[in-house]
């Protein structure tokens, strides 16, 4: 325990004080981790039950309003959603650092809404997901709104681009090495 309060202590994340004062920031981040948990899983659970004609909704009614709310917006790639929530959870298990960082979050704000933007253009109006558009409300303006301004080519050329460059930044890849 003197070993993991030291590492913490190292890492920024906990305060010197009392040994009481630790425990209490150990147990929020283990609070807040369970809670963001069961979001990802409520989430994930939604969007996996979700049915356009209703049915077998698995989180009922809220499950369900939130399942479409979020395909409508985000289209196919709102399971990413769930997949974001998983990893904070993780984050803040693992307490060895901030678990939620400005540029991070940005860049996983960036991807999911790449990736919806690619999913308009490549299969356009065609219902995907819950029968809705495959990039969602985000996805189809996003496209849209590219294709106007520099064609189909070009719009696939900036959201490669932005997506790649996304990756760079959220996951710290190099290009070169």
């Amino acid at each position: 325990m003197a070993a993991e309060l030291g590492e913490l202590r190292a890492g920024g994340r906990v305060p010197e004080g009392d040994v009481g004062d630790v425990d209490g920031a150990l147990l929020l981040d283990d609070g807040a981790g369970l809670v963001v948990l069961a979001l990802s899983a409520l989430s994930a659970l939604s969007l996996a039950s979700y049915n356009v004609h209703g049915g077998r909704d698995w989180v009922g009614p809220f499950g369900a309003r939130g399942a479409e709310a979020l395909i409508a917006l985000l289209g196919s790639a709102a399971p990413l959603l769930s997949w974001g929530l998983l990893v904070l959870s993780l984050r803040l298990f693992r307490r060895t650092q901030s678990p939620v960082q400005l540029v991070r979050t940005l860049g996983s704000a960036v991807i999911v809404l790449a990736i919806a933007t690619g999913l308009h253009l490549f299969f356009g109006e065609r219902p995907a997901l819950g029968g809705l558009p495959p990039g969602g409300l985000v996805g189809s303006t996003a496209a849209e709104a590219l294709r106007a301004v520099i064609g189909t080519v070009g719009a696939y050329t900036v959201v490669l681009t932005v997506l790649m460059v996304s990756l760079v930044v959220r996951t710290r890849l190099s290009v070169v090495s």
